[in-house]
């Protein structure tokens, strides 16, 4: 009867009215607000009518309880509506290729065929997907995308599919509109005003910018494969993956910069829960910097004040997920990844993580 009323709330408000990524001076300040605003389904939407499914992993997702910052935030699997089949491939990588959260808090996914779909959350108090079936062909899109593609948005609503393949040009999506933008692979996301093109470029006109170097503050006798790269984008700021050597130990770090590319911190440490294995997907989590790693054992969002100050490491224990996509929308952090299917191979999950306050 609760989740009647609260389908029946959203139904009424609705008539009433964004991976292994492939790129590559400033003291604490307040960031600007976010872009994102909470979780809404499109107007005309009716997300009553669809059947939904946690997709099927080897260990039985369980919900859970856990404190993030000083702060209960709520972690589950979420259920995906069953209109297309689950996504699944042989690899981890191709099962989820990739994920990004829009503006106005929805999810556009890429799934194993290269095609785009648009998801909306019909519960505010979880997460059950519904496909948005006014997006293309019944909530799915073919945008002629080839493997290499990854998702990105801006504040805009523009959505982006890039890659930094040889020949290959990012998409632009606009009202499914798709035309050709910039060469190279594109970093932007809702909450932030910058775009940074191949891991080098700040736009500042279209595909047009300033070349900047995000590759200092870090060891430079840390090997070529380790050579620091974009991760994503903190306010302001861009978020940059690299490596110190300590005591002969190579030790992944965190560095936020400036767009002239100066570095203000570098975060990160050899042991404890500040150390990370793959940080490769990093953005603003109700004004905090939270940074996606997967290690060996297990994945994790870790999360860091605007001072540098250390705040928690959170477990997303409640499946065993691989994937480099994270982006925030309203109190809530989005992962999408790969999982261990009950039957042969992976299958696409994505994860809520609410209440981040």
């Amino acid at each position: 009867m609760v989740l009647a009323v609260a389908l029946a709330a959203v139904a009424v408000v609705a008539c009433k009215k964004e991976g292994d990524g492939h790129d590559d001076e400033h003291g604490p300040r307040k960031l600007p607000p976010s872009a994102l605003s909470a979780e809404k389904p499109p107007a005309a939407f009716d997300p009553t009518t669809a059947k939904v499914a946690v997709p099927e992993t080897q260990a039985k997702p369980e919900k859970k309880k856990a404190d993030f910052g000083g702060n209960e935030v709520t972690v589950e699997v979420c259920a995906l509506d069953t209109l297309l089949p689950p996504m699944a491939d042989k690899s981890w990588e191709r099962a989820l290729p990739s994920m990004t959260v829009a503006a106005d808090g929805t999810l556009y996914v890429l799934d194993q065929a290269n095609k785009i779909r648009h998801y909306v959350n019909r519960d505010p108090r979880g997460c059950e997907l519904v496909l948005d079936k006014k997006f293309g062909d019944g909530g799915l899109l073919d945008a002629g995308l080839t493997d290499g593609y990854a998702l990105a948005a801006d504040a805009s609503g523009a959505i982006f599919a890039t890659s930094g393949g040889i020949g290959m040009k990012t998409k632009k999506i606009v009202a499914e509109k798709v035309e050709d933008h910039c060469a190279g692979f594109l970093r932007t996301q809702p909450s932030s005003k910058h775009a940074v093109l191949s891991g080098s470029k700040v736009l500042t006109n279209g595909c047009d910018g300033t070349s900047v170097s995000f590759t200092k503050g870090y060891d430079p006798k840390a090997p070529e494969w380790a050579s620091p790269r974009v991760v994503g984008l903190y306010g302001d700021e861009v978020v940059v993956r690299g490596m110190d050597l300590e005591k002969g130990k190579e030790v992944r770090k965190i560095g936020v910069h400036g767009i002239d590319g100066k570095q203000r911190l570098k975060l990160g440490k050899a042991d404890g829960p500040e150390s990370m294995w793959s940080p490769d997907a990093a953005t603003t989590c109700a004004g905090d910097l939270c940074v996606f790693d997967v290690t060996r054992g297990g994945a994790s969002i870790l999360r860091w004040k605007n001072d540098g100050k250390f705040v928690q490491k959170l477990r997303l224990d409640v499946v065993d997920i691989s994937g480099t996509s994270l982006g925030a929308a309203g109190d809530s952090l989005w992962i999408g990844g790969g999982a261990a299917a009950k039957g042969p191979g992976i299958v696409g999950v994505i994860i809520r993580v609410s209440g981040v306050k």
